[in-house]
């Protein structure tokens, strides 16, 4: 896990801004309320091209994994609300569901 987290700060610093993989997404997503699955939100960043890699950015990823793992950084939120036909909840919204308050 902690390499996995050196990895995500790591795209930060590059990128410039928090980011959040699709993963943290899906858990955002629940959190205000939508079930959507991993794969359709990582297909929705594919397919509006709004993450990056550690590979595209020069950073070797410290977890060998099967597949490319995508990170979406802060400014792209409301473009993934978008693509997902969400009015209902607005980027801040979403981005403070990362962090929910029981």
């Amino acid at each position: 896990m902690a390499k996995k987290l050196l990895t995500e700060a790591k795209v930060a610093a590059k990128v410039g801004e928090f980011v959040f993989t699709t993963y943290d997404l899906k858990a955002m997503f629940f959190n205000v309320g939508f079930s959507y699955s991993e794969n359709r939100i990582r297909q929705c960043v594919l397919e509006n091209n709004l993450g990056v890699t550690p590979e595209e950015l020069g950073i070797r990823d410290l977890v060998p994994s099967n597949r490319k793992e995508y990170y979406i950084p802060r400014s792209n939120l409301g473009k993934i609300l978008e693509g997902l036909c969400i009015s209902s909840v607005t980027p801040e919204e979403l981005e403070q569901a990362a962090h929910p308050r029981y």
